[in-house]
């Protein structure tokens, strides 16, 4: 659907106000840090140096209190990282949504992650419950699963956008399935050394694997270049969203080989997560499987397999 010219000037207007809003946000955050870690080293070489005339009671609620000031100042940065990873491209998605027997209707803007000012939503992270919507429906009825139970309305736009250094460079209304020209060009895009996200393309049954927190073991099949990975990576990401005190340090992932490893490196930092551990199948047998001197390569299988000639393990 073509966009009004009228349209676009609202757009341009609102994308420069979210975009000043992540700069000012980004300052903000980058002299908080600055301040908060100068004060944490100020105060543990002043309880060091005076931990003689200190009581233990004392001493232990001073450093409780620092170190829940080291834990602010830990997430703190952790949203200043994903704040500055989207500056330049803050958003990508847009729907507006009627919510059943309530007045208005709500604009919801999704981006890597949220960006909010008091009470107000400039932007929504892609895995929010709301943001959802974008990918499970087209134009009319539709539902999510909110912490208070099912929403249900209606959806009455679904908009798309492609953001450089801040500069709206195009703006399409699309139903339920990315506009074709749209999933070209993010493919070209993401042609390269590295493998890319798929956030603004992801598919209505990629979204239900992602989202999928009810099945404990979840096995996906499919060819190869069905997408996969990028679902598997991208399903990572929003159950560090998810789950509270899940880490990337608690997530290991098999990769075939460490090239395939360092292809992938890239995706969840560019989701605004660390990157998992990561290793291959030979590795981690190697060092847990002791009473072997040494454990058979995938190559060596291959070899073994189609020759017939075994190796001495």
């Amino acid at each position: 659907m073509k966009i009004t010219a009228n349209e676009r000037n609202l757009e341009e207007k609102y994308l420069k106000e979210v975009s000043e809003e992540v700069l000012k946000q980004i300052k903000k955050l980058e002299k908080e840090i600055n301040f908060t870690s100068n004060e944490i080293k100020e105060f543990r070489k002043l309880m060091w140096e005076a931990k003689g005339s200190i009581d233990s009671v004392e001493m232990r609620t001073n450093l409780m209190n620092s170190e829940l000031e080291a834990k602010f100042m830990l997430m703190k940065m952790e949203y200043y990282k994903k704040l500055f990873r989207c500056q330049n491209s803050p958003y990508f998605g847009r729907i507006d949504f009627k919510e059943k027997d309530q007045e208005g209707i709500k604009k919801v803007y999704i981006g890597i992650t949220n960006v909010t000012k008091e009470f107000e939503h400039y932007v929504y992270d892609w895995r929010s419950p709301v943001a959802s919507l974008f990918y499970d429906y087209g134009i009319g009825e539709a539902k999510y699963e909110a912490p208070e139970g099912e929403i249900f309305g209606e959806m009455t736009l679904r908009r798309q956008y492609k953001i450089e250094n801040n500069v709206l460079k195009r703006i399409f209304d699309s139903d339920l399935n990315v506009v074709d020209d749209c999933l070209q060009e993010v493919l070209s895009d993401n042609s390269g050394d590295k493998m890319r996200n798929i956030v603004n393309t992801i598919q209505k049954e990629q979204n239900e694997i992602i989202r999928n927190i009810s099945s404990k073991v979840l096995v996906v099949q499919g060819i190869a270049g069905s997408g996969k990975t990028s679902v598997a990576l991208h399903r990572i990401a929003f159950l560090l969203y998810k789950i509270k005190n899940l880490k990337s340090t608690n997530v290991l992932i098999f990769s075939p080989n460490n090239i395939f490893s360092e292809y992938i490196s890239d995706v969840l930092p560019e989701l605004g997560e660390d990157n998992a551990m990561s290793t291959t199948f030979q590795d981690f047998a190697q060092n847990y499987l002791k009473e072997f001197k040494k454990v058979e390569t995938f190559s060596d299988f291959i070899e073994r397999f189609y020759t017939g000639k075994e190796k001495k393990l």
